[in-house]
């Protein structure tokens, strides 16, 4: 899968999502990449993973998958279309996911 991980920080900058680097973190070169929504009240967070999900096009089940994953769920994964995703959920710092892009 080829994906510009990049594009994910330049939409964050285009629609003036504030913070936003407190919440993701890109590594183009090594195709990861790291986002917390860290449970807070603004929104910011959900931001940005409403962009990650529609640029990595995540599917539907996975989706679900993370919006039913609770703090006693422990670590989940999750494997599509070249990428290795894996996420948890703690209430005080919200959902963590890391998502892994294989090379081609």
């Amino acid at each position: 899968m080829t994906v510009d991980l990049e594009r994910i920080i330049f939409e964050c900058q285009e629609y003036r999502i504030l913070g936003y680097r407190e919440y993701i973190a890109v590594d183009q070169d090594a195709g990861t990449l790291f986002l917390t929504t860290k449970s807070e009240g603004d929104g910011t967070g959900r931001s940005v993973r409403a962009i990650v999900e529609r640029i990595l096009n995540f599917s539907e089940p996975l989706r679900r998958a993370m919006d039913n994953t609770t703090a006693v769920s422990g670590t989940k994964t999750w494997r599509e279309r070249g990428m290795d995703i894996s996420w948890h959920y703690h209430p005080d710092i919200g959902l963590n996911l890391s998502v892994l892009i294989e090379p081609r």
